[in-house]
């Protein structure tokens, strides 16, 4: 955000006329950046000007459905004898489920949790006929 606003104000004071030095002096950025940013409002637009493009590197190491499950856990009870999660317990507490999950994968088996009890696919097939007969409910 603070890039952002940075960009805008450049742009803002060239607008008024100021050079790349004077603008940098002014904004205490290097007096590239004032002319990087005046070059590509200039020969793109100003979204381009104002955001950066995006960066080749390494992927994301996680998607977003296991960073909910990271937030979800350490939002659970921590365990026994334990006043919090730490980041050594919820590193090992996560590491053991990524490796299980793996493993089922691996042969094939996608378990489901329903209230806390793992079912494999076929049996979630025919639980799920028993919730349209009746309302599951935790106890």
């Amino acid at each position: 955000m603070l890039r952002i606003l940075t960009r805008e104000r450049i742009l803002l004071l060239a607008y008024q006329g100021k050079g790349d030095t004077e603008i940098a002096k002014t904004l205490v950025v290097g007096r590239s950046t004032a002319l990087r940013i005046r070059k590509r409002y200039l020969e793109e637009d100003l979204q381009s000007a104002l955001v950066d493009k995006p960066r080749p590197g390494q992927p994301e190491k996680y998607s977003e459905k296991h960073i909910a499950e990271i937030i979800a856990q350490a939002c659970t009870q921590p365990p026994e004898g334990r006043k919090r999660w730490s980041l050594a317990l919820l590193c090992e507490e996560m590491r053991i489920k990524l490796t299980f999950r793996r493993c089922l994968q691996k042969n094939n088996i996608f378990p489901v949790i329903v209230f806390g009890e793992i079912f494999e696919n076929l049996q979630l097939l025919s639980l799920l006929k028993l919730k349209k007969m009746a309302a599951i409910s935790p106890k």
